[in-house]
């Protein structure tokens, strides 16, 4: 059988993150992500991060239109807080935004092969094949 390569699926990840970068409180943060020119696919959540436990989403503002499990799309979501703040790290706190040009191929080193596969095709649904992005930088000046 001949397999088909996944489509690009350019992502947008946005963060405000709650109280100061650096500090080792427990925090609440609001993380947001959604395909590129598809805001019917936004989700935005709020995280729980502690020194000594693992991220947890407690709640949901947003869940976008996406087929997916309830506990995957929480596995999203941490993996897009776990993006977002090594960005911060690395730009020492300023970066609260990424743009992931290959969403697609970010899942696949991210998850597990069937959950990928699974939050691939649901975020593909809301591709526009006619207008698929290979940059970003029109969407700077278009989302704000």
């Amino acid at each position: 059988m001949m397999e088909f390569p996944n489509p690009s699926i350019p992502l947008r990840l946005s963060i405000d993150f709650g109280g100061e970068f650096g500090d080792e409180d427990v925090h609440e943060h609001e993380v947001r992500f959604h395909v590129a020119a598809a805001p019917e696919s936004q989700v935005i959540a709020i995280v729980q991060t502690d020194p000594v436990i693992l991220p947890r989403v407690l709640r949901y503002r947003r869940r976008g239109a996406l087929d997916l499990p309830a506990t995957l799309l929480d596995g999203l979501v941490v993996i897009c807080l776990s993006r977002l703040i090594e960005n911060m790290v690395l730009s020492d706190g300023t970066e609260t935004q990424v743009d992931v040009p290959d969403g697609a191929e970010w899942l696949q080193r991210s998850l597990a092969a069937s959950d990928a596969a699974t939050a691939i095709a649901a975020l593909a649904k809301h591709i526009d094949p006619a207008n698929t992005v290979r940059d970003f930088t029109w969407l700077r000046h278009r989302d704000g």
